[in-house]
């Protein structure tokens, strides 16, 4: 083992490693020169998948101006909705909020602003 040139190390992902962790891997070699890396990785925390009931209500105020959504699911599932104009959603004019862009976003501010 001492002569190999790669190793393997398994970690183990939770979810107090998001949005982003890093591994630092070091060693000092022979003439005592310290070498080191690092990586750091987005950690996705939400990809667990929930199975909701979802219910719309159009008639909330008999109206038919307002919508309900009511959504049930287990104790403790994350539940978000998000609206906007169907005009302005057909548009398409790229203000599109990608969960990459969120999580490089809190990325920036973990490096610029450690604890």
């Amino acid at each position: 083992m001492h002569n190999s040139r790669q190793q393997t190390v398994y970690l183990a992902v939770t979810r107090r490693m998001a949005p982003s962790a890093h591994i630092l891997a070091y060693f000092i070699d022979y003439t005592g020169e310290l070498v080191a890396d690092v990586i750091h990785f987005h950690v996705n925390i939400t990809s667990d998948t929930v199975a909701l009931n979802l219910t719309i209500n159009q008639r909330k105020d008999f109206t038919g101006e307002t919508v309900e959504l009511l959504a049930y699911g287990p104790p403790q599932a994350r539940v978000a909705f998000a609206g906007t104009e169907y005009a302005q959603y057909q548009l398409y004019g790229g203000n599109d909020l990608l969960e990459m862009d969120v999580c490089n976003h809190y990325f920036i501010i973990q490096i610029n602003f450690p604890n």
